[in-house]
């Protein structure tokens, strides 16, 4: 053992920054005032930082060549035709999984099956999800324009028909 470490003694003494709880309302108001007033002087020159920064990049904007300049903008162009595309594709998905739900008469419960299926697959996954569920597919001869059935004839009007008169 070292010579110089204090012997250990039966009472140790409470330490001099013991916590205590506020006695009253005003206590802790004025504790939660004094520490947001620290906490906001932590932050007091953002606004200085950020005009500094804003300077900062206007200062190195002016230093880029005519090429840089050109560069960045095809870039940012090709970034936005990349997202339009992404769009695009997004759109076309949404409306081939629309088009089958409404060819197999699927639901919106059944619709929200379709969502993450690839476009590829969304026709071939509906009709599996319209068996599955056992509705019946009704074919859509020359797109919905057909003219309506002839009417048929009344019982009595087919009688007097057989009989010759009319």
């Amino acid at each position: 053992m070292s010579e110089n470490a204090p012997e250990p003694t039966g009472e140790q003494a409470p330490p001099a920054n013991e916590w205590k709880p506020p006695a009253s309302q005003e206590d802790l108001d004025r504790i939660v005032t004094e520490r947001l007033a620290r906490e906001r002087a932590k932050y007091s020159d953002y606004e200085d930082l950020k005009a500094k920064e804003a300077e900062y990049n206007q200062y190195l904007e002016s230093q880029k060549t005519d090429e840089q300049r050109r560069q960045e903008e095809a870039e940012k162009a090709n970034a936005e035709r990349e997202q339009e595309r992404k769009d695009a594709a997004e759109a076309r998905a949404e409306l081939a999984r629309t088009r089958a739900a409404l060819k197999y008469k699927l639901t919106e419960e059944d619709l929200e099956l379709l969502q993450f299926v690839p476009a590829e697959q969304v026709e071939e996954t509906a009709e599996k999800i319209s068996k599955r569920l056992n509705r019946e597919v009704t074919p859509d001869f020359d797109g919905g324009h057909r003219t309506p059935p002839p009417a048929t004839p009344s019982m009595n009007s087919m009688i007097r028909q057989a009989a010759g008169r009319r």
